[in-house]
């Protein structure tokens, strides 16, 4: 016997296993008896009811999509139109309780019998994904546009005596002699910018008239202001910028004329 072993646990222990074995093959006993002769049947394979219902659960799922397409753009565009998108929104979404009564009562589809347990579930879910991609992109430009235009500001150019007829200059450094500068302002708008506006105020203080600027290249928008008028000091610019859903966007920057 190993030193500080207690032969009576091992006596207990080779017991309780002995009554674990036992009762193991007692159940594997009756539930042998409960299947002897009873054989395993497989259903035939039919392959017309296979490609019905492989139909079904398509033509399920077609109308699933487009009943929740056409639910999303109806009230996210009615929510834009009343000035509530956020209910309409919501309300779309709990419309995916409809889809049941839908499907059954204008296509005559029961989502409870499509052969399978998950086909329903596909179609709950396939509402839903198409509600996010729908109200996504309803919600976004050319659909909506939330944003105002931004304005980034500025370049500056000045008279050259060069082929070129204008050259950049720093702002802190825009020289009378010339008598004009060019000011292009960057406008980025998420959809489409309609008209930019500027005017200043010289160092005496007088301001000029609200100027249109004119479309430069890329995003640029440009307007040659005459400088001899306000003379050498430093200039306040002032932008507005309009887009195409009637936001307006506003920036200012300095430049000083030497």
């Amino acid at each position: 016997m190993p030193k500080g072993g207690d032969p009576r646990k091992d006596v207990r222990r080779r017991r309780a296993q002995r009554a674990r074995e036992g009762y193991r093959r007692e159940v594997e006993r009756k539930r042998a008896e409960k299947m002897k002769g009873k054989d395993l049947k497989v259903p035939p394979f039919d392959p017309e009811e296979f490609v019905r219902m492989e139909r079904l659960r398509s033509r399920a799922m077609l109308h699933a999509v487009g009943y929740a397409a056409g639910v999303t753009a109806l009230l996210i565009g009615l929510g834009e139109l009343v000035g509530a998108p956020t209910p309409f929104a919501l309300l779309a979404l709990l419309l995916i309780g409809s889809l049941y009564p839908y499907l059954k009562y204008v296509w005559d589809i029961d989502m409870t019998k499509l052969g399978r347990w998950t086909a329903p579930a596909g179609m709950w879910f396939a509402y839903f994904i198409t509600f996010m991609m729908v109200a996504f992109i309803m919600s976004n430009p050319p659909f909506i546009d939330y944003a105002a235009p931004e304005i980034r500001c500025c370049d500056y150019f000045v008279p050259s005596n060069n082929t070129t007829p204008w050259q950049s200059v720093n702002a802190t450094n825009v020289t009378l002699a010339g008598g004009m500068v060019r000011v292009v302002a960057h406008v980025i708008d998420n959809h489409q910018v309609a008209s930019v506006r500027m005017w200043f105020s010289p160092p005496n203080g007088t301001n000029s008239p609200v100027l249109p600027m004119e479309r430069d290249t890329g995003n640029g928008w440009a307007l040659v202001v005459d400088l001899r008028a306000g003379g050498a000091g430093d200039y306040t610019l002032f932008f507005e910028a309009l887009d195409s859903a009637g936001h307006t966007g506003r920036a200012q920057a300095s430049m000083r004329a030497v």
